[in-house]
């Protein structure tokens, strides 16, 4: 919908987003305002909606057979919503929660400031709170609720809106469900009775209009029809913005939470509509946030100076006028921060030297760009349908129909002139500058209205962009113009010339020190960055009698050769390669990994299998080190973690390239060693693989320790800001933390890496001989520059390694990729501890334990006639019966007490996610189903407690629940646990009243989900990995089949003797952890370990008619909680005190063992 928060009364803000959320609360054919979200959740559904500056978009997911019925009640969202004022005003409650969660967060408050420097209407307060949708108009004697109904009748007509459906059906029949669900939508609406009392709608005059639209038609490409409500960006004035009195600005904000940023923003005064061909705002992104040798983020991250960059959009208006707002984004380091005038002179030198690149390299900048783009996009990976959808829609108000999907991807058409004006624009004078640190606070005089950013505002001042730049960028750019020396131009892409002009800046060391001379740092710029070594890119696949020739081959080895009679090799190879053709592949083709080698006792396995059904030229790699060494300590964990840190600051600079025609790699640490994955074009893999490879097998301790630094302040920096997550998230952390052990709690990292850093900083205390040592005991501590060079040089002692090839290649290329591996890797195999364990806490007494819920287990194998699963039901151990419900409350340090919401994260464990035994799994996901929206409506729309609710599955470590979590404002945490564990009793007798027909509908959705098809080829092969990487070969490549299966025998009462069993508080086999974590809302003495033992009552509310059902909650609510592991001492108490599951040596399975193991 053609219409956003520039839309607001300037004496109402957050208009437009309050009108979001109120159309969703009912409408004349739909008055439950529930019926919407229950309706797509019931088949397999979500939805969401946002607001922006001149658009607001509704989006929902739903089975394909129920779209019909979702269709028409989004239609009756622009014909008929209700607006029912006591709705309305609950509903702004949900409005400030959403705006109280955000106040804490630094991206937003610099995002507001960043607004409104640049001046309205982009400086407007978007989202709106109590005050200015509720109090500050009731006060003013404004009857918002009825100046809302007439803001939607303006606004919400058929002239603004554009849609897009992503279906299966046939085309005509789409039109048939669309035009009956918004054919009522008005092209026009009346102005309603009093419309000329409403709040001022920033309405253009006549003559303004007029000259906007003559504005808008001049900067309009030519087209043969417009872009769908493209007239209606005349109503939209940008005069204020942008002018010399607003930039050419420096701000600095004092982060609260830890926030170490810089940007430089320049205003550039006009909507990129007219130059959608030539985007000279992607040409300039690319010369400008290239991070290939002789780039400035090269320099900037060479040096130590700059930990991340980016260049690109901030904000934009496309449309009528237009504006944009564009720059550049760097993560600073301390040093970078300390010189922060020489970085902004970098960065305003850089942007110098590219506009002054001469025109034949402007244009070899621009074709690579383009050929890039091509690449990407016709051989781009299949959107999921809703994300298709929601991009095609906004799409049609800047593009034709016959553009909407290529029309943002490719660059067709060079325009010299529209680059040159682009980049004119691009001055110091037209830009401002914002810094972000906690060192500012004390020293920032102002205050920003809405977000609370405390800031300083002053000129730029002239030594950041000083006629030294000139200089130069003249330099930068004839350096590297010198590899191109003979080519009769600058472009450096010739034949021969374009690869001396590579070779000239791949001589550039990126290494640096902080204390590097600006002029060092300078001299290392090379403008336009070399030719790209990835292009061009084969994108020939492999062979059909390739394929034929591996099927057979994997059918040998399986002993499944066919027989005389049965279908060719052929057949076989064009099934597993799929259809491929307008219908995509077979629904859940029956594909899984081949074992293609095992050598050495399991010290290297390959995994692999060939597939073209998608008809991309692309290779998956995914790669499991796995070595115990990764985590077995807090030191060791922070190791590993520098230890891919710094591999990727030194591969950057060699691997952008690749990442520029979509092919990249990946390297992380985990709980069970190393991850490496590589993907992308199959001519490019191989490349790229021996690159990384190389680069791990051959890093040398200079290069370590010249990167230490940076990784080790950018890795302490997001662990410190870590502790300044929302309340929600701190819950799940510490509830998980709790769970699994070993898990090295982010406050323990913490501790590692000061540590690394005090011994650092000691060194030099001393003198001559003694100093020498000094430092080398620095490099030598815990985590420090020694150990991170020496765990990468070992990385291959005492490890296994898992390979899984998956796509456009065959058994021998699959086979070459990991010979690749093997040999710059070296893994010798596991030692005598063999898989790292992993445990999670099985919630019970220690003695005696409960009984396991037994239910039907789907047999796929014992079919019976068409199809129908014959179940058999398992026989439960003889345990002695349980006690009663175990139900645990921790109640954890606040890492932010600062903020004033609060949390809980409750979690109902249910046991072991076992491949082999799916039906628990599969009631789970059901339950979650058909329980998450009654939740939501419950808690948050309802009670009010929050703006953050949900209710969901929950997968730790092998071992599944089903959790609840909910932050608020305003409500303390006992209340919060009190409240979720009434809802949690209460709904066991509306679940029982399930009507038949609504279980048969989200059993539907569920199974259409199990049994949907890999949708692109990185699907697959991520689903290919699941089973590799967690060991359950036996079962997991076919668990969605066999999971599709089991679901068709559920019946309702299996579904409720399953939630009774396992969620409700108040039964016997009930495990039930909640974490509180209690904020800046509690009164002094009750906050953090100080929460009170005993809950106080909740305020009394008749949240349920049915007595006997209001006494089972209130019995929920008032049961017995054990608090347990305050202190880090009292969570290894309980830790030791309680069984675990674990691992088993072979599968990838949790087996449960006694306390103490």
């Amino acid at each position: 919908m053609q219409a956003g928060y520039f839309d607001d009364p300037d004496d109402v803000p957050g208009f437009a987003h309050w009108l979001e959320h109120a159309v969703h609360l009912g409408s004349g054919r739909y008055p439950d305002e529930k019926d919407y979200k229950y309706f797509l959740a019931q088949h397999g559904g979500s939805s969401n909606a946002s607001t922006g500056m001149v658009h607001t978009s509704y989006h929902f997911s739903v089975s394909a057979a129920a779209l019909p019925g979702a269709l028409d009640r989004l239609g009756r969202f622009f014909v008929e919503p209700l607006l029912q004022r006591d709705s309305l005003l609950r509903e702004v409650e949900n409005v400030h929660a959403e705006w109280s969660r955000n106040t804490n967060s630094d991206a937003r408050k610099l995002l507001q400031l960043r607004r409104v420097a640049a001046g309205p209407p982009l400086a407007k307060f978007s989202t709106g709170n109590i005050t200015t949708l509720r109090d500050a108009p009731a006060a003013a004697g404004v009857d918002v609720p009825a100046a809302l109904a007439r803001f939607w009748r303006e606004r919400y007509t058929a002239g603004h809106l554009t849609g897009c459906v992503v279906a299966p059906q046939p085309l005509p029949q789409l039109r048939e469900w669309v035009a009956a669900a918004f054919a009522d939508v008005p092209a026009a609406r009346d102005p309603a009775p009093g419309a000329a009392d409403a709040p001022d709608a920033a309405a253009a005059t006549a003559g303004g209009q007029q000259q906007q639209q003559q504005q808008q038609q001049k900067l309009q490409p030519p087209q043969q029809q417009p872009p769908a409500g493209s007239g209606a960006a005349a109503r939209y004035s940008f005069a204020a913005m942008g002018g010399p009195e607003r930039c050419g600005r420096l701000f600095r904000v004092a982060s609260a939470r830890g926030l170490r940023q810089l940007e430089v923003v320049w205003h550039v005064p006009y909507g990129m509509a007219a130059d959608m061909k030539s985007k000279p705002w992607r040409w300039a992104g690319h010369v400008l946030g290239h991070e290939g040798r002789g780039s400035l983020a090269a320099l900037l991250r060479g040096a130590g100076l700059a930990q991340a960059l980016s260049a690109g959009p901030f904000d934009e208006v496309r449309l009528g006028e237009g504006f944009l707002q564009w720059g550049v984004t760097l993560t600073l380091s301390e040093e970078g921060l300390g010189r922060l005038g020489d970085v902004v002179r970098l960065v305003f030198a850089a942007a110098k030297a590219m506009g002054a690149l001469g025109e034949g390299a402007r244009r070899a900048v621009w074709e690579e760009v383009a050929a890039a783009a091509a690449v990407r996009w016709e051989f781009a990976d299949r959107s999921t349908p809703l994300d298709l959808a929601r991009e095609a829609a906004q799409r049609l108000h800047y593009f034709p129909p016959e553009a909407v999907l290529s029309g943002p991807a490719l660059l067709s058409d060079y325009d010299a002139a529209a680059l040159g004006r682009f980049l004119g624009h691009l001055t110091p004078a037209a830009a401002n500058v914002f810094v972000a640190d906690s060192s500012f606070a004390g020293a920032t005089p102002h205050v920003e209205k809405w977000y609370g950013a405390k800031y300083s505002e002053e000129p730029l001042p002239p030594y950041m962009y000083d006629t030294f730049t000139d200089q130069v960028a003249a330099a930068a750019v004839a350096a590297a113009a010198d590899g191109a020396a003979g080519n009769g131009s600058s472009n450096g892409n010739g034949n021969g010339n374009g690869l001396a002009a590579a070779a000239a800046v791949a001589a550039v060391d990126p290494a640096g020190t902080p204390d590097d001379p600006l002029p060092l740092l300078l001299s290392r710029l090379r403008l336009p960055p070399p030719p790209n070594w990835a292009l061009p890119v084969d994108t020939s696949k492999v062979a059909a009698e390739a394929v034929a020739v591996e099927t057979e081959a994997e059918a040998e080895r399986a002993g499944k050769r066919p027989r005389s009679g049965d279908s060719t090799a052929a057949e076989a190879a064009a099934e597993a390669a799929g259809s491929g053709g307008a219908e995509g592949p077979a629904p859940l083709p029956d594909k899984a990994a081949a074992l293609l080698l095992d050598e050495s006792g399991g010290a290297v396995r390959l995994w692999h299998r060939t597939d073209v059904s998608f008809g991309v030229p692309k290779t998956h790699l995914f790669a499991h080190l796995v070595t115990p060494a990764a985590y077995a300590s807090p030191a060791a964990w922070v190791t590993a973690r520098l230890a891919c840190r710094v591999m990727e600051e030194l591969l950057q600079p060699d691997v952008y390239d690749a990442q520029l025609v979509g092919t990249g790699y990946s390297l992380s640490a985990a709980e069970t060693g190393l991850l490496l994955g590589c993907s992308g074009f199959s001519g490019v893999v191989p490349q790229l693989l021996q690159r990384v490879a190389a680069a791990l097998a051959g890093v040398t301790r200079e290069q370590v320790e010249a990167r230490y630094w940076l990784v080790h302040g950018k890795l302490l920096q997001g662990l410190r800001m870590w502790r300044h997550n929302n309340p929600a998230q701190h819950a799940e952390y510490a509830a998980e933390h709790l769970l699994q052990l070993p898990q090295w709690h982010a406050e323990e990292c913490i501790a590692v890496l000061e540590a690394a850093a005090a011994a650092a900083t000691q060194a030099p205390a001393a003198a001559g001989a003694a100093e020498a040592a000094a430092a080398e005991v620095a490099a030598e501590a815990e985590a420090g520059p020694g150990a991170v060079w020496r765990f990468l040089r070992g990385v291959g002692s005492g490890a296994a390694l898992e390979v899984l090839v998956w796509g456009n290649s065959t058994e021998q290329q699959a086979r070459e990729l990991c010979a690749t591996l093997v040999q710059h890797l070296k893994p010798t195999g596991l030692g005598p501890s063999g898989w790292p364990a992993t445990r999670v806490l099985r919630l019970q007494p220690p003695s005696p334990p409960p009984p396991q819920h037994a239910l039907p287990q789907a047999v796929p194998n014992g079919a019976g006639a068409a199809g129908e699963a014959v179940a058999e039901v398992e026989e439960a151990e003889e345990e002695a019966p349980a006690a009663g419900p175990v139900l645990l409350r921790h109640v954890p340090d606040n890492p932010n007490p600062t903020n004033s919401n609060s949390a809980v994260f409750l979690v109902c464990q249910v046991g072991e996610d076992d491949p082999a035994h799916v039906l628990p799994a599969v009631l789970l996901d059901l339950l979650a189903a058909v329980a998450s929206k009654p939740a939501f409506h419950e808690l948050r729309t309802r009670q009010r407690l929050g703006y953050a609710v949900a209710l969901g599955r929950h997968r730790l470590g092998g071992v599944m629940g089903l959790m609840v979590r909910v932050q608020s404002p305003d409500k303390r945490p006992d209340v919060l646990r009190e409240r979720v564990a009434e809802w949690l009793a209460a709904f066991a007798a509306e679940l029982r009243e399930l009507p038949a027909e609504r279980l048969a509908a989200f059993k539907a959705s569920l199974r259409e989900r199990y049994l949907e098809p890999p949708r692109s080829l990185a699907e697959a092969a991520r689903e290919g990995w699941g089973p590799v990487r967690y060991r359950s070969y036996g079962h997991g490549f076919d668990k969605r089949r066999r999971k599709a299966a089991a679901l068709e025998g559920v019946e309702l009462q299996d579904l409720a003797a399953f939630y009774e069993a396992h969620v409700v508080p108040t039964a016997p086999t009930a495990r039930v952890l909640c974490c509180e974590l209690w904020g800046g809302c509690v009164s002094d003495g009750a906050a953090g370990a100080a929460a009170p033992e005993a809950a106080q009552p909740p305020p009394p509310e008749a949240h349920h008619a049915a007595a006997a059902t209001a006494a089972t909650a209130a019995t929920a609510a008032t049961a017995e909680w054990r608090r347990v592991g305050g202190s880090a001492g009292e969570v290894a108490a309980l830790q030791g005190a309680m069984p675990h599951y674990c691992h088993a040596d072979t599968l990838g399975v949790m087996r449960p063992l006694r306390a103490g193991a």
